[in-house]
């Protein structure tokens, strides 16, 4: 399981391996929360 979760390269998610899509993933949806947090006056 972990050869396919950390170490393989997929097709569908542009050569990346899974976990490191996974992290990518959580990196964009919590950058994209703060930004949302900022109230504009």
């Amino acid at each position: 399981m972990k050869f396919y979760n950390y170490r393989r390269f997929y097709e569908t998610l542009e050569y990346k391996k899974p976990m490191k899509a996974y992290y990518d993933s959580l990196q964009i949806n919590e950058d994209n929360c703060t930004l949302a947090d900022v109230k504009v006056s």
